[in-house]
């Protein structure tokens, strides 16, 4: 009897072995770069360093810093452009180039528009000779579909960003061009889904009121994100101030302006954001977004959150991840997200061009809480996106 309970419990301690055996050969597994390819030359390494929650990555890649990079000589400058889907376990789902569509089609700011639709921007070479671009919409099944009275080879179109507002219309983006077709106002414009525009708002109108303050005469705010920070009140950002303010929708009366000149920022690593990019305001009211921090060294670039006193005017950071890889200026773009696991998806953007010629380069990084890297994703030779998504209805 004694004989055969010592063979169970030797039998246990063995199975037991061998169950967390097999355990720590799935979290190597799950540690190991997964390399993805998406053509001969470039390679993408997804590595999951942790467990988190499932669904899809979705972002656009391309090879050239900037959007509108002479485009027009695309195909002799190897221009390169990517739609890209991939799945939290490592899967590609969709890697599509920029000749999908029949013809030489520049991608850009790929990212969920909706619980049903993706959204990008696009144009051909014809269409950004002439400073146009479209909005396109796909399924969760990666089929295009056609939303009615939505933006089609829309002169001065500007791809930043993109609102579903609660009314179901969208809200717009333009750049107001002078003669010489650079950027000297920026335009929202609200549209029903007949294409009918029933809110416009152009910021020449803040430009007239700041009699007190200089700007740059070319692209003076550069507005590159909008939000709504509560159901009567959008928040849209002004990239060349470090600017955050509050219009009041639909009667547009400025309600506050977020800045280091207006606010006091409290605790805060910096002393403020600088140069931000995809402004979010959280359930509990707080303010995530990019901070980018150009020309500012020796600061990197970071994801940061606050907390938001509109009383006493003051701003609190309460949270925040700095740039981790060796490329710690990111000089444009870039985005962050709060995922429902309390996790932060951070898309790097690109880097300053003070580093040359590099390598590679982390395309984004989702982090938890207490700055645990969980996920990243390592392009080689890089290739830069905009903005990255996490998609938590599908997978």
């Amino acid at each position: 009897m004694r004989k055969s309970f010592v063979f169970i419990i030797l039998f246990l301690l063995m199975v037991g072995g061998f169950i967390r055996l097999l355990q720590i050969q799935q979290r190597e597994t799950r540690n190991e770069r997964s390399v993805l390819l998406l053509d001969k030359d470039h390679s993408l390494i997804y590595r999951m360093l942790s467990d988190s929650i499932p669904g899809r990555f979705v972002f656009s890649l391309r090879n050239e810093m900037q959007f509108y990079v002479q485009i027009v000589d695309a195909l002799k400058l190897k221009y390169l452009s990517y739609l890209v889907v991939l799945r939290s376990d490592g899967n590609l789902l969709l890697s599509r180039s920029l000749l999908s569509f029949g013809e030489p089609t520049v991608f850009y700011n790929f990212g969920i528009f909706d619980e049903e639709l993706y959204a990008f921007f696009t144009g051909n070479l014809q269409d950004l000779k002439e400073n146009r671009s479209s909005v396109r919409f796909l399924s969760r099944t990666f089929d295009e579909v056609r939303l009615p009275g939505t933006a089609y080879r829309e002169k001065d179109l500007d791809g930043h960003d993109l609102l579903k507002m609660p009314n179901q219309n969208i809200m717009f983006l333009f750049e107001q061009k002078n003669d010489g077709d650079a950027t000297i106002a920026n335009e929202i414009q609200e549209r029903n889904p007949h294409g009918d525009t029933v809110f416009r708002w152009n910021s020449q109108f803040y430009i007239d009121k700041k009699k007190d303050e200089k700007f740059e005469e070319i692209d003076p705010l550069h507005l590159n994100s909008i939000a709504m920070q509560s159901k009567n009140t959008l928040a849209l950002s002004f990239n060349r101030i470090s600017r955050i303010i509050g219009l009041k929708y639909p009667t547009q009366e400025i309600l506050w302006e977020i800045d280091a000149k207006n606010w006091k920022f409290i605790n805060d690593t910096y002393g403020g954001f600088v140069r931000q990019h995809t402004i979010h305001f959280l359930k509990n009211g707080d303010l995530l977004l990019f901070d980018n921090g150009n020309g500012l060294p020796p600061r990197r670039s970071r994801a940061v959150q606050y907390k938001l006193d509109f009383d006493r005017k003051e701003i609190t950071q309460v949270w925040e991840f700095q740039c981790p890889n060796a490329y710690p200026i990111r000089e444009g773009e870039g985005s962050v997200q709060r995922l429902s696991n309390g996790n932060t998806l951070i898309g790097w953007g690109h880097p300053s061009k003070q580093y040359g010629e590099i390598e590679s380069d982390t395309v984004f990084t989702e982090v938890a809480p207490d700055g645990k890297i969980t996920r990243e994703l390592i392009s080689e030779p890089p290739l830069y996106a905009y903005k990255v998504y996490f998609d938590e209805t599908s997978n």
